[in-house]
């Protein structure tokens, strides 16, 4: 067993986000400095609507903290990840049909999401704002 040194447990991303809406499942470690956060949205009442969701998780400041990006890969190679560059399109500027809502909350996006896709359901984005 290892004697440490140990430290007080920090924060793996802003606290209003809550991880993500999401608990932790499975870190994958890459390197000393890299994982991948593996972690679950469940929906109690719906669980066939649950969903993970894979961020990297970066030790470069010291301290490990979920990179927040769409989408990234992960190049073996070097020890890192590579986030995507490019337009993000927010869900909520397009349009939706059937019973999917605008969600609000402090911790969306803009403060706004798209929620209860469910099926058959749709949401079409016709914006290019970011």
């Amino acid at each position: 067993m290892d004697d440490g040194p140990w430290s007080t447990q920090t924060d793996i991303a802003p606290v209003a986000t809550r991880t993500y809406f999401s608990q932790n499942t499975f870190d994958l470690l890459i390197n000393d400095n890299l994982a991948i956060y593996m972690g679950d949205r469940w929906r109690p009442s719906l669980l066939g609507s649950s969903r993970y969701i894979w961020f990297p998780l970066s030790w470069s400041t010291g301290i490990p903290q979920i990179v927040h990006t769409d989408v990234w890969s992960v190049d073996l190679s070097s020890g890192t990840y590579i986030a995507a560059d490019g337009i993000s399109y927010e869900a909520e500027s397009g349009a939706i049909s059937g019973s999917a809502t605008i969600l609000s909350d402090t911790s969306f996006s803009r403060g706004k999401a798209v929620g209860y896709l469910g099926v058959f359901l749709s949401m079409t984005n016709t914006s290019a704002a970011k």
